[in-house]
């Protein structure tokens, strides 16, 4: 593996873990109700964007670039009803950053520039563009779940 590569998976790789190691801190003192609690009736909860990131994840990342034949339910994944718990939740959400860090680190020269069969606003992306996307939207939800801490602990 070149350098650069080396550089680049080591990076991304690192920057996803910081990342899921946020939302453990993030959520560490919430109750499994406060998780699933709406501070406003047209937004998520912290809950519902796990679900939608542990989501993203097996998608992309399992089934896009790893060949796994996870099925997505998007839209459920704002509208689940069934609310697990903290514990359940961030089970299933390490098993899914688990996946991506796994193909993260297997990345090599040569597999970067691989086209994906992403669709919607990826199509015609390769690994890399993916991932960095990837990478963007998981900050983003990250800024979204401190925004949603402040308000419920607002009072």
């Amino acid at each position: 593996m070149s350098e650069l590569s080396e550089m680049i998976s080591g990076g991304l790789g690192q920057y996803m873990e910081d990342l899921s190691e946020k939302v453990h801190e993030l959520i560490e003192d919430l109750s499994d109700n406060e998780i699933w609690t709406k501070p406003y009736p047209y937004g998520n909860s912290i809950g519902h964007l796990i679900l939608h990131l542990t989501g993203n994840f097996n998608h992309f990342f399992g089934h896009v670039i790893g060949g796994t034949d996870f099925q997505r339910d998007r839209d459920r994944e704002f509208t689940e009803t069934n609310h697990l718990s903290k514990t359940e939740l961030l089970n299933n959400f390490d098993m899914a950053v688990e996946t991506t860090l796994s193909i993260i680190y297997s990345q090599n020269e040569e597999s970067w520039s691989l086209m994906t069969s992403a669709g919607g606003t990826l199509a015609g992306k390769n690994r890399f563009e993916l991932i960095l996307f990837c990478a963007g939207h998981f900050f983003n939800h990250i800024g979204q779940m401190i925004y949603l801490i402040h308000e419920l602990k607002r009072d």
